[in-house]
């Protein structure tokens, strides 16, 4: 699996993790793991969290995100923190 993660905007109220560019096993796990990191962080404006193959779509209240500039770089921001850091396992 060829390593991306890309977070791209869905519109004012959602925005889609790309962890993968095809579908596979490691790409299945590594989305899986991070829906489960998200839900577990309780992020502010977090409403939804929805697994695909190879993505991972986050839908927010931008009016929970307001203050510190755009709703999605705010969050984008804290996504990218979050999903840097190593999991219990010690992976990403």
């Amino acid at each position: 699996m060829s390593d991306c993660l890309d977070i791209l905007p869905l519109g004012d109220r959602a925005l889609v993790i790309e962890v993968a560019h095809t579908v596979s096993e490691a790409a299945i796990d590594r989305v899986r793991g991070f829906a489960e990191r998200v839900m577990r962080a309780r992020l502010p404006g977090v409403r939804e969290v929805v697994p695909a193959f190879c993505s991972l779509t986050v839908h927010y209240d931008p009016v929970a995100l307001r203050g510190a500039g755009p709703p999605f770089d705010t969050l984008r921001a804290r996504l990218m923190t979050l999903l840097s850091e190593k999991n219990e396992a010690g992976r990403p």
